[in-house]
């Protein structure tokens, strides 16, 4: 919107999206911590539980802060944005896939060709790639009901607008329900995706365009989405299942779909108004490597957790947590600039 004041320069705006990007893989891999090594005392259990309510969210709800209309209406509109998108995620999703193989057996390709979190492992590769194929389609189905939408904001637009929510948020719900099966490319999961970023598009930044030209207004917001994150996180805990998180990878959503993407969305717009205070350009240039970050954690995690466990382990599991994620992002740095300058599909570029 051209009256969009946190949107209002190119330049600011990609700032300000990096930033909350960083912070979102940056809490990710305090979470991820604790999927390596027992973590669960001092108060870390907690910290996990809120951070998997809404760190994968975000990436989505950005996308759509920042991702316009583009009136595909052809077929050849179609075409070229979905080959640009295969260009920027599908092709990166592949590379990565295959550096992560342990070998190119049928189980391979079966498990890549489906697109799954549980396909992946079944394929031996790194499964936290199941974000890509999930994005590819969220950004497809978006785009399509930007179609229906015509990326206006009048009343019509926002009642068609809630139809559409309503209607994929049932749809992931009943995809959900549907034996416990993951769907191919992790359709299922994109149409909650695909909420994320129309709440992205037509809410939050509209919300946070208004509450910052205010500082106490900010200030307010910041106050009530904290509490209504961090209190919906607890709320919406799973009763029963392998994880007591929720885990948007496997559609793991909580007790409640809906609670679930309502504290998504009020923590996401926290770490908004964070982000739009915070400066650095090492923070956005690692903003805008969230793909690295999110593909080589893993292999870093045995010798950064090693240390941080050297430096913090028997004081504080909070603190070794957020050590070892300094630690990643620092090492993400160098490989980062070695694929921007030899692979930057690895990046998607």
């Amino acid at each position: 919107m051209k009256n969009d004041a946190v949107l209002t320069e190119k330049k600011q705006r990609i700032e300000y999206i990096d930033c909350a990007k960083f912070i979102g893989i940056f809490l990710l891999l305090v979470e991820h911590a604790g999927n390596w090594s027992d973590l669960s005392g001092g108060g870390y259990s907690t910290l996990k539980l809120w951070i998997c309510s809404f760190h994968m969210p975000l990436f989505f709800i950005v996308y759509g802060m920042v991702s316009s209309y583009k009136g595909l209406k052809s077929w050849n509109d179609w075409k070229k944005y979905s080959l640009h998108q295969i260009k920027v995620l599908v092709v990166p999703y592949v590379l990565w896939a295959m550096i992560y193989a342990n070998g190119f057996e049928a189980k391979f390709f079966l498990g890549v060709g489906y697109g799954s979190n549980p396909s992946l492992s079944y394929a031996n590769t790194n499964a936290v790639l199941w974000f890509l194929p999930a994005m590819f389609m969220s950004t497809l189905f978006y785009q399509f009901v930007l179609n229906f939408l015509n990326d206006k904001t009048n009343r019509a637009a926002y009642t068609r607008l809630c139809i559409w929510i309503i209607a994929l948020i049932v749809l992931a719900q009943l995809c959900r329900k549907v034996g416990g099966i993951r769907f191919p490319w992790g359709i299922d999961i994109a149409l909650l995706g695909t909420v994320f970023m129309l709440v992205g598009h037509y809410g939050i930044r509209q919300v946070l365009s208004c509450s910052l030209q205010d500082a106490k207004r900010s200030f307010l917001l910041f106050l009530l989405c904290s509490l209504v994150g961090v209190v919906l996180s607890y709320v919406n805990k799973p009763l029963d299942g392998p994880y007591p998180v929720t885990v948007m990878a496997i559609a793991e959503y909580g007790k409640n779909i809906v609670v679930f993407v309502l504290g998504a969305v009020a923590s996401t717009t926290v770490i908004l108004l964070v982000s739009s205070h915070i400066k650095g350009r090492w923070i956005s240039y690692l903003g805008q490597h969230t793909l690295v970050i999110m593909a080589v954690h893993y292999i870093l995690f045995p010798y950064t957790l090693f240390l941080a466990k050297i430096v913090f382990g028997g004081i504080s599991s909070i603190l070794t947590a957020l050590l070892n994620a300094v630690f990643v992002t620092a090492l993400c740095v160098p490989i980062s600039m070695l694929t921007d300058r030899f692979c930057p599909c690895l990046n998607g570029k």
